[in-house]
């Protein structure tokens, strides 16, 4: 009481030992609805400017209280959803990030180079079905050096539209040419829009882009592609010119999607907004599925329903989730695609010098994970879900290799098929601290343990290290 408190996280729905709960004269607007689910013997909620709730639930009984939020939390209405994740895709230094900045009409600023992934929401007012509705663009701004491509890979999933920037003054449109291939490989239907750059240039008058039109339909027609969405659109992120025509078009897009204006159950935005409180105080923003179950039952969502919503989270960019059970990553749910993003980052980055012809010692993580978002406590548990995804291959009892010394001399035998880690390490928010008498002691590596880091080898590719490369198709990656 009397903390000026303005929110409460929902993840008290987890301190299930909690019997007296008052948060008087505080400046609270709702309470969360996982409070219903707790057993509370005192629950004192006076004197906040709460909206939602009944005034008799308010200053009546404890219980009465804790049923009218437990009928909030079991609550099966259905809510139409209004969301689509934007990837933004291209070359580097064709203007994506100033072209991501037009869309949430930031104020123009010099750009850097993105590191990795940047992830940010924009919305549009529209309507859809006669109706006025806030469209949100989940958007995802990709990194375009070829050094992040094996990364990106893991982020595309459905429920999205693609824009694929491209400068129209380079003679060559083989990036255009990867990105398409590969969204073709990886799903069904395509909705994606190519987005031709620095329209301003005196140089792009008509007869240009007559002819880079031209260029992409002899493209299209070469690849032979039948599920992508053909548009071709010229912008100018200097001058705005075509910029309405682009955000018109993503909006037509958008509202053209099956999924669109889609009938969730409200348990599953509780859930979300579970996500959105547990990435605040989980760290790392990893649950075991164990504890993934748990969190959804809180929401009411048993464990067959639990998949499903886990995948439509996926799809929507509230987490990430792969069913992959060949890497065991189907025992992960990471609750911020951010973090991970970022994590990827730190190796898979031009900014990377810790990491020498892609091999790094695995004592120096220290020097590479040095914000307080990847403390030394989840080093291992962020290095074992790195060779989960196949970033990276932890080698033992290795020596240094030298300029006389192939990289396969790091191998012995008994290396030669690979063998996936074991998380071994808890990844619940109760057992996230140090000091937890749960979780296992942590055994050192030992002085000769390397990382190997695939993407970041020197192009010539040791023949005796194919073995252990990654199943992604990088070899287009690697070869530009």
């Amino acid at each position: 009481a009397y903390n000026k408190l303005e929110r409460l996280q929902t993840s008290l729905g987890q301190l299930v030992e909690l019997e007296v709960l008052d948060v008087c004269n505080n400046q609270l607007n709702s309470l969360p609805k996982q409070v219903g689910s707790l057993p509370l013997k005192s629950l004192r909620v006076e004197n906040n400017p709460l909206k939602k709730v009944p005034t008799s639930s308010i200053t009546g009984r404890t219980q009465d209280l804790l049923t009218y939020l437990k009928s909030q939390l079991n609550d099966d209405s259905l809510r139409p959803t209004y969301r689509i994740k934007l990837m933004v895709v291209g070359e580097a230094n064709v203007g994506k990030t100033s072209l991501v900045g037009c869309f949430r009409q930031e104020k123009r600023k010099e750009t850097i180079a993105t590191d990795g992934i940047e992830i940010l929401d924009w919305t549009e007012q529209t309507t859809h079905q006669n109706q006025k509705i806030t469209l949100t663009f989940n958007t995802w701004d990709f990194a375009g050096q070829d050094i992040y491509l094996i990364t990106h890979q893991f982020f595309i999933s459905a429920r999205s539209i693609f824009l694929i920037v491209f400068n129209p003054f380079d003679t060559s449109l083989t990036k255009v040419a990867y990105w398409l291939k590969l969204l073709e490989s990886k799903l069904d239907k395509v909705p994606a829009i190519l987005v031709a750059t620095h329209a301003d240039d005196k140089l792009c008058n008509a007869a240009f882009m007559a002819s880079v039109a031209e260029k992409v339909k002899d493209m299209y027609t070469t690849l032979r592609m039948s599920n992508l969405t053909q548009r071709l659109l010229f912008v100018s992120s200097k001058t705005e010119k075509g910029l309405d025509s682009l955000r018109q078009y993503l909006v037509e897009l958008a509202l053209n999607q099956p999924t669109m204006g889609e009938e969730l159950p409200t348990k599953y935005s509780n859930l979300e907004e579970m996500v959105l409180d547990a990435r605040k105080i989980v760290c790392p923003p990893l649950l075991a599925w164990s504890e993934w179950q748990k969190m959804g039952e809180q929401c009411a969502i048993g464990p067959g329903e639990l998949e499903q919503v886990t995948s439509l989270l996926h799809e929507l960019g509230a987490v990430v989730h792969f069913s992959d059970k060949s890497r065991g990553l189907e025992e992960i749910v990471i609750l911020d695609p951010q973090w991970l993003a970022k994590a990827m980052a730190t190796i898979i980055s031009l900014k990377n010098t810790m990491v020498k012809d892609g091999i790094l010692k695995d004592s120096d993580w220290i020097f590479i994970w040095r914000s307080a978002e990847f403390p030394p406590k989840v080093h291992r548990k962020l290095v074992a879900l790195l060779e989960r995804f196949e970033i990276l291959y932890r080698i033992e009892n290795a020596n240094l290799p030298t300029s006389n010394v192939s990289l396969g001399s790091l191998y012995s035998d008994s290396h030669k098929q690979h063998s996936l880690p074991t998380l071994n390490y808890p990844l619940s928010p109760s057992s996230s601290s140090s000091s937890s008498s749960s979780s296992p002691p942590v055994t050192p590596s030992p002085a000769n343990t390397y990382c190997i880091i695939p993407a970041l080898l020197k192009s010539d590719r040791p023949r005796d290290l194919y073995t252990f490369w990654p199943r992604l198709d990088c070899k287009l990656v690697c070869s530009r």
